[in-house]
């Protein structure tokens, strides 16, 4: 598996994760002569597929400043991606191995790295593990301070709960594990002291003027996951360990959930913060079974860094179980933890391939058409608007469309789908008004293909005057790729309607 060679398109939301840190990058690189949000909207209109704004925006300003130091490019993306996958292993490494021994944290933050998720997520441009490792520290922090209480360990815990929810909204579950701590340990009288209180109130003062300012479309997509009533949760619960069983295997699962439950079991045992990462990583179950999300394992991924850091401590009581002095544990554990992190690569799903990007280089190779408008495939939206952008001289320079807001019109989610060109002669008059001159269409059964495909299929297969084949490129995976090359003049971005680009939603509710 070649990452830094494989294409855009891994997952369907890694060019908006990519392209936001994009925008970032060249707004820092512009010299601020802009406002941002002229700079974005002008961005937008050219390259309209962004996470930012639906996303908080620290994952995005950290892509950017890496892109200035490292360049805008799909390798430079995971090159940090690696990185934070290491700073997420180094943690529990750091955290375990005081307490159980640099075997044993070696072979835990080895655990975290095995498994498949983390791999496969490591290969993306996306959130879930930086969010995983901020959530981490956060709990750390947490722990410090109930350990030493002071102000200074309460700043810093604060800022680490605003900079993980300030990474991905899911980190909004940080609150409860502290809170039981609190409550049910006889903590009770530093829920009275004002340090306590600085912690939501310093998070709460970081997050607040992000959430307003985006409240217009931060919450876009999320209505059709949401449960349809209060026990829905409960089996979405089930339905996210079953999707831990088939990521994990089921002895890896079955293991862990023993030496886990040995924890809890002897939870007096545990020292806060380990009781802190128990709760941490259980909490983080039980809000994505109750949030409005599609069940995938990447959300699992800040539940296994606590749960992986807490693992040591549970092979530790079974195994003193069975006498004291079993120094055969920490090496057999390390062992067997090896072997499974080298049976994972075997088990992640292919990357996709670079076509894309050969596409995007023989649409840019084009100089005779200048910077007309390119319509793209369907179904590699994100992923060849990812790949044109990197391949820009200067960004925004050329408009790349989408047929699913061109042609057709559909919510967010790709609901209410309703078709806006219906015959060839349509399409084409749209195609005209807006100038386009490079149409991308991959080769899909017909059966599948969406009503605008096949009216798009139909009209470049037909014998017109205005059109002509440029490209075919075959691809291992089965996908084929037709590009065509329109014969008319193209037409500058501001010569263009305004129902050629498409919708900026401002934020603030405007």
């Amino acid at each position: 598996m070649n990452a830094a060679q494989s294409g855009f398109g891994g997952h369907g939301d890694e060019p908006s994760h990519f392209l936001s840190g994009v925008l970032i990058h060249d707004y820092l690189a512009s010299g601020f002569h802009q406002r941002p949000m002229e700079f974005a909207r002008r961005f937008y209109t050219h390259i309209p597929f962004m996470a930012i704004g639906h996303w908080p925006p620290l994952f995005y300003l950290l892509e950017g400043v890496w892109m200035l130091a490292f360049g805008v490019s799909r390798s430079s993306g995971l090159l940090l991606m690696w990185l934070l996958t290491l700073v997420a292993g180094l943690l529990v490494f750091r955290f375990v191995a005081p307490r159980n021994g640099s075997v044993m944290g070696l072979a835990a933050a080895l655990a975290f790295l095995s498994i498949p998720s983390v791999q496969w997520n490591a290969c993306l441009v996306m959130t879930d593990i930086a969010v995983g490792a901020v959530c981490l520290g956060a709990s750390l922090s947490f722990a410090g301070y109930i350990e030493s209480p002071g102000w200074r360990r309460a700043l810093l815990a604060g800022a680490m709960a605003g900079t993980a929810v300030l990474t991905k909204y899911s980190a909004l579950f940080l609150p409860v594990p502290l809170a039981v701590i609190l409550l049910a340990e006889s903590r009770r009288k530093l829920l009275g002291t004002w340090q306590t209180w600085l912690i939501p109130a310093l998070s709460a003062a970081m997050v607040a003027p992000w959430a307003w300012f985006t409240r217009a479309f931060a919450d876009k997509g999320y209505d059709a996951y949401a449960p349809a009533h209060r026990w829905e949760g409960l089996w979405r619960l089930l339905e996210l360990i079953s999707a831990a069983k088939k990521d994990l295997g089921v002895p890896c699962l079955s293991l862990a959930c023993v030496c886990l439950a040995a924890a809890a079991w002897n939870w007096r045992r545990l020292d806060v913060a380990q009781r802190l990462l128990l709760l941490h990583g259980c909490a983080v179950l039980v809000f994505v079974a109750f949030s409005p999300v599609l069940m995938e394992t990447r959300y699992l991924i800040p539940a296994y860094i606590a749960f992986a850091a807490v693992l040591p401590a549970g092979v530790g009581i079974l195994t003193g179980w069975f006498g004291k002095g079993q120094r055969w544990v920490a090496p057999a554990f390390a062992l067997l933890v090896l072997f499974l992190f080298c049976r994972v690569p075997g088990r992640l799903p292919h990357l996709p391939t670079s076509s894309t990007r050969e596409i995007a280089m023989r649409v840019v190779q084009q100089r005779e058409a200048g910077n007309s408008p390119v319509l793209v495939a369907t179904a590699f939206e994100g992923a060849l608007i990812a790949d044109f952008a990197v391949l820009e001289e200067r960004r925004p320079s050329r408009m790349y469309m989408r047929p699913t807001k061109l042609l057709a019109q559909q919510t967010w989610l790709g609901n209410h789908y309703v078709l806006k060109a219906g015959s060839p002669a349509a399409a084409e008059k749209i195609l005209e008004q807006c100038g386009v001159g490079f149409v991308i269409l991959s080769r899909q059964p017909w059966q599948g293909a969406a009503p605008h495909e096949k009216v798009l299929r139909e009209l470049m297969t037909q014998d017109s005057m205005d059109w002509r084949p440029l490209q075919h490129v075959q691809e291992p995976t089965g996908t084929d790729f037709d590009v065509f090359q329109s014969r008319l003049p193209g037409k500058k971005p501001e010569e263009l309607p305004p129902s050629c680009g498409p919708e900026f939603l401002s934020p603030g509710g405007a």
